[in-house]
């Protein structure tokens, strides 16, 4: 007697072994894939990530550039991005390798199902990392460093007992005289940089807030920073593992309607349950977007209220396919 088509495939232990190495060694080699391009666009991509944190610093007053610790920093910062991009690109890949494993045992409603819930899930990950990077990284970024710059510089005039020390301590052949500050005319700033500077020309940029010199084809540049009690000297490497937390938070947070969509189809929990735990599930995702988003109330917010909307969204895809699934059994 024939097969029934919907049925699941029955395979051996010893075909299910190979049939996984297979997989796996399939999988390894899109990520290698994944992993030699990253390596070719990993440095660009570490200006990208690293844009949003420089803009901030520069549109405070502040040096926009990022210390490196130590001397390898550069190149685990550029390894940790490719490896972590490759993995971010090679995950759908990963995924159908998956989907092909698991496919043969599944009945074929169930095979619609996984067919539907794996794009799905794709795009909603693409969806978490740009709302991040485009909406949550700068607002977050604005706090911390606005917050960071607002420790202003004490009085730093000599009490009475440290200028009885000073005058002490002062050696009499120390030459106490200040150099004369540098003088800066109104033809010495400009609003851009001049179109033909000359080799050793300085000029004051004030949209830039900085000092530049021309010299043998460069600019040196010189940037004017505010009196705060802390500078600007953010790690890079800690500053990366920082974007990809946050990266893999809402790439993870932003998949609520696949795990709803999933909990529905499989009867874990009804659509009725769902919809009732709507003020449950309001404290959820507040508490949620408390552990994945740093201290600030802003980034909290901001990760809450599009969790929630997500939340309605997987209501609606978990009603329309509960729909279509008793439309289904109806029919039979």
């Amino acid at each position: 007697m024939p097969r029934d088509a919907s049925e699941p495939t029955i395979m051996s232990l010893g075909d299910h072994l190979e049939d996984l190495r297979r997989r796996i060694i399939f999988g390894l080699i899109g990520v290698g894939v994944a992993l030699i391009f990253m390596l070719f666009v990993g440095k660009p991509l570490v200006a990208v990530i690293c844009q949003p944190l420089l803009y901030q610093l520069h549109a405070q007053g502040m040096q926009p550039s990022l210390e490196m610790p130590s001397v390898t920093s550069a190149f685990g910062v550029y390894i940790k991005v490719s490896l972590i991009g490759a993995v971010i690109i090679g995950l759908p890949w990963l995924l159908y390798q998956v989907w092909l494993f698991i496919a043969p045992g599944l009945y074929r409603h169930e095979r619609r199902f996984v067919v539907m819930l794996l794009p799905g899930s794709a795009a909603l990950s693409v969806a978490g990392i740009a709302f991040m990077y485009f909406i949550m990284l700068p607002i977050t970024l604005w706090f911390f460093v606005t917050f960071a710059s607002s420790f202003g510089l004490p009085d730093l005039s000599p009490s009475v007992v440290q200028q009885r020390i000073s005058s002490i301590t002062q050696s009499e052949d120390t030459d106490t005289s200040v150099a004369p500050p540098l003088a800066v005319t109104l033809q010495d700033i400009y609003t851009h940089d001049p179109p033909n500077p000359v080799d050793g020309q300085t000029w004051i940029n004030s949209t830039e807030n900085a000092r530049k010199t021309f010299y043998k084809g460069q600019y040196l540049v010189e940037q004017f920073t505010p009196p705060i009690l802390s500078s600007s000297g953010y790690h890079i490497t800690e500053y990366i593992s920082f974007v990809m937390w946050m990266a893999l938070a809402f790439s993870l947070a932003f998949q609520l309607p696949m795990v709803m969509l999933l909990l529905g189809f499989t009867g874990i929990m009804r659509l009725e349950t769902m919809i009732a735990g709507w003020k449950y599930m309001l404290l959820v995702v507040f508490v949620a977007s408390m552990i994945l988003t740093p201290a600030d109330i802003i980034s909290q917010f901001a990760m809450a209220i599009p969790m929630y909307i997500l939340y309605l969204f997987g209501l609606v895809l978990v009603k329309l396919t509960t729909r279509r699934r008793r439309e289904a059994d109806d029919a039979t």
